[in-house]
């Protein structure tokens, strides 16, 4: 079977192909079996199958080709000038990233618990990511550990939902829940910093902002979530209901 660049070089060099061009996938299928090119089921597999070769932009005879997998289309530059390909790329996070907020606002408390888990489970920084249950979280939806400079820091998570920003009285029942933390580690012999983080879909009101050391408390926005959905690869369609550990029945 024929590698897919060469069916998209065939298809670009049809007469009058646009310069600028989009297709869903099925559409890009529906494109090479009018060109005859072998039968539709194996140029479905194999459209399916090598698709996300072009993730990163591919040149292919005077055509930058890439598959924008947030917009699930592939996309088909014909050489321009920097400034054009800049303005387009723009452009398109701008959708991939309005698509991203659409779906987050529109989780519940709970699955929006489970996916800011997923991305901190899926990032680089966290580790031994725990989701607390529903019913009696202790004024922690989500903890974890990270390492800064060799030491192993203790991370809770607040997790807010509100339509309106976050203010100080937030900020404030974290810090308490902070310190009741490192005084049950410090019960059980373990001595680390404790580190807080509020994610608010609203953002935060500048009382919250300035209430405590940043140095110990971090605060993430809509814009945070989007930036680690993408860097992470995790999207509404790729959330997995993590298991609930019993880590929480001995506090």
């Amino acid at each position: 079977m024929d590698n897919l660049d060469f069916f998209i070089s065939k298809l670009i060099i049809t007469p009058n192909f646009p310069n600028k061009v989009s297709f869903t996938m099925k559409e890009l299928v529906s494109e090479f079996v009018k060109l005859g090119l072998q039968n539709q089921d194996e140029i479905e597999e194999l459209v399916y199958d090598n698709i996300s070769s072009f993730t990163k932009p591919t040149y292919i005879l005077g055509y930058y080709v890439i598959w924008e997998k947030w917009l699930s289309t592939i996309i088909f530059y014909k050489l321009s000038s920097y400034d054009e390909i800049m303005i387009d790329k723009r452009h398109h996070e701008q959708i991939i990233d309005q698509r991203i907020r659409e779906q987050i606002t529109l989780l519940n408390p709970r699955a929006f618990e489970y996916f800011t888990g997923r991305l901190i489970s899926e990032s680089t920084i966290y580790t031994d990511v725990k989701i607390s249950p529903a019913t009696r979280d202790g004024g922690i939806d989500i903890s974890g550990y990270m390492e800064e400079d060799g030491t192993k820091i203790r991370v809770l998570f607040e997790l807010k939902t509100h339509s309106k920003p976050i203010g100080p009285s937030v900020v404030d029942r974290l810090v308490g829940v902070m310190d009741f933390e490192k005084q049950k580690l410090e019960r059980l012999g373990e001595i680390m910093p404790i580190k807080g983080v509020i994610v608010s879909v609203s953002g935060f009101t500048d009382g919250a902002l300035k209430r405590t050391n940043p140095n110990n408390m971090e605060y993430w926005d809509i814009q945070t979530l989007i930036r680690l959905s993408k860097e992470t690869q995790v999207g509404m369609k790729k959330i997995e209901i993590p298991i609930i550990d019993d880590e929480w029945d001995n506090y």
